[in-house]
């Protein structure tokens, strides 16, 4: 035997091999032959199916789904798998989502969304007379809409999404025979609140999403009587639904993928670990559910194709719009130059969010940023016109600077600030500072390097810089407001009846984009003077996102806005989902 085979390390890593080896042998006989999963598109009609949820013995499949047309309500409805012909449960002008089959399959229980907040109703899963056992306020817009609905166990009472005014939302369990509730989470009172209730297969961990701000949140689990509370994720990213594998050993969720940009499905173990990306053969992937028996998983797909948009201000009753930036992918967050000659915006058309710069009517287009392993946010001209500032949305997170046309990009994009959880960049229009959303409050961030809070109220949001650099105006809790942009003392400009997405100020007044009730997104004008806001463009909530912005050129004769052009929402299944 020679001398290498007789040292003690080489023996050792040898006999670490040998039981590595043997380790992962026995694991795979123990699973058993892996079997190829098996993609199966349900959709047969135009329109929108989303949030599935599968009956027990996993045989039926519950959703919920309109037609094509973007103003018909949502209803429960429901198929046998794979092939069986939809059956609808549910009628009226309410928009009915989230269903839940109970432990024995009798029943399906689903929140019915009204203005006024919403409504959890069970009902027979074959059809029949509907029950109201619980209702929730709307405390804000998106209150409701990020609600689920999980049995308990027992059978005999829900996990629910309860919101109040003036306080955060909060996970309750309501008993179905008696209808008293009982508060299972307690989310603290600066956070946006906890939602998406989903319920371990054993009834003993409740998983679920507690929100920092707007979107932006983590997974927690507690146990059935509210205890034990910890935090499963740390990644602060938006998360759409919830589901327990089908053994109950892991969490699946729906989140943005950062570098592509759009929603993928990922797992983490209950114990704890880091989440990892669910391949299924998707780009895009949401809501996703599990079914107890028969290892089958669903999930919503949303094949949108966005483009920019230009309409004439003051649009009236008849406005005159049209798209000037159109691609095979998604476009969004357009930038008017200072000059109005330009625009910047965000695309996906080449492969990945990148910044692109176009002329004023779309033409003569080009990529400035080649970032890799990251998304780029919405980007901010300098008053030069010669350079843009944008941030990033993964690993590092930052902020950049660029040049703003495609010859002079070559050169790598500089970083302004250490890496941090940012967002709603803006900047200055001096160019010498630039403002942004961090742990809920608004930050100003100089050239010198100096960075400082504005704004003590926590929940602060989409923060944007006054024309004449005096104030910066933010959205905080249903209201519109500014500090000093050198600091001071904060206080309310108006409080619109709308949920707020973006807004811009201007020398008399400020636009912003805000939902009115459920059914209908608008640009809106606060003018100063007349204290007092009108309608200035009407769209509808098929057409934008909720993360959606918008930008009114430097003459304030027109608005840019991403629109989708084509958007239909399926639910895939897939077998063989272990």
């Amino acid at each position: 035997m020679s001398s290498l085979h007789r040292r003690p390390g080489f023996l050792l890593a040898l006999g670490l091999c040998v039981i590595g080896g043997a380790v992962t042998l026995l694991g795979h006989l123990a699973m058993g032959p892996q079997t190829a999963l098996v993609r199966v598109q349900l959709a047969n009609v135009a329109g929108t199916e989303a949030c599935p949820s599968f009956s027990p013995n996993g045989r039926h499949l519950a959703y919920s789904g309109r037609g094509g047309d973007p103003q018909n309500s949502f209803h429960i409805w429901v198929r046998a798998l794979p092939s069986g012909a939809p059956q609808q449960l549910t009628q009226g002008p309410g928009n009915d989502v989230c269903p839940a089959w109970s432990p024995d399959g009798a029943s399906l229980a689903f929140l019915r969304e009204t203005d006024e907040g919403g409504e959890y109703i069970v009902i027979p899963s074959g059809g029949g007379s509907e029950r109201r056992v619980a209702v929730s306020e709307a405390t804000d817009e998106g209150a409701t809409v990020r609600a689920a609905v999980s049995w308990m166990r027992d059978g005999k009472s829900l996990a629910i999404v309860k919101a109040e005014p003036k306080r955060p939302p909060a996970i309750s369990v309501v008993s179905l025979e008696t209808g008293t509730e009982r508060q299972l989470t307690k989310p603290p009172a600066e956070s946006a609140g906890d939602s998406y209730p989903s319920v371990s297969p054993d009834g003993q961990t409740v998983a679920f999403v507690r929100r920092t701000h707007e979107e932006f949140g983590d997974i927690w689990l507690c146990d059935a009587n509210g205890g034990s509370l910890r935090q499963l994720t740390f990644e602060a990213r938006p998360t759409q639904g919830i589901a327990w594998s089908q053994d109950g050993h892991d969490v699946i969720y729906a989140s943005p993928n950062r570098v592509r940009n759009s929603w993928q499905l990922w797992r983490v173990p209950a114990f704890g670990g880091s989440p990892r990306e669910v391949l299924i053969g998707a780009r895009v992937a949401n809501d996703p559910a599990i079914a107890r028996d028969g290892h089958r998983l669903a999930y919503t797909q949303t094949p949108s194709e966005s483009a920019i948009w230009l309409a004439n201000l003051p649009a009236g009753d008849s406005p005159h719009t049209r798209p000037i930036i159109r691609s095979a992918g998604r476009e969004a967050s357009p930038a008017w130059s200072p000059d109005g000659r330009q625009i910047a915006w965000v695309s996906d058309r080449s492969g990945n969010d990148q910044i692109w710069v176009s002329d004023a009517d779309g033409g003569n287009a080009a990529q400035v940023t080649n970032m890799k392993g990251v998304s780029v946010e919405r980007p901010r001209w300098f008053p030069d016109g010669r350079r843009l500032l944008f941030a990033t949305r993964g690993m590092p997170q930052d902020i950049f600077v660029i040049a703003s046309t495609a010859r002079m990009a070559q050169a790598k994009p500089q970083p302004l600030s250490p890496g941090a959880q940012l967002h709603g960049l803006t900047l200055a229009h001096s160019g010498k500072a630039d403002y942004f959303e961090l742990n809920g409050l608004i930050w100003k961030f100089t050239v010198a390097g100096k960075s400082r809070p504005l704004t003590e109220h926590m929940g602060a949001g989409l923060p944007e810089e006054s024309p004449d650099g005096k104030y910066v105006y933010y959205w905080f809790r249903r209201a519109i407001w500014r500090v000093p942009s050198d600091g001071g003392a904060e206080e309310e400009v108006t409080s619109p009846e709308q949920y707020i997405s973006a807004l811009q100020p201007v020398e008399k007044g400020i636009y912003y984009m805000g939902w009115e009730g459920r059914r209908r997104m608008s640009i809106w004008f606060y003018d100063f003077a007349a204290k007092k806001s009108s309608e200035v463009l009407r769209l509808n909530n098929a057409e934008v996102s909720r993360d959606a912005s918008f930008d009114v050129s430097p003459d304030g004769k027109y608005v840019l806005y991403p629109k989708i052009d084509r958007a239909q929402t399926d639910v895939v299944l897939v077998e063989n989902f272990r």
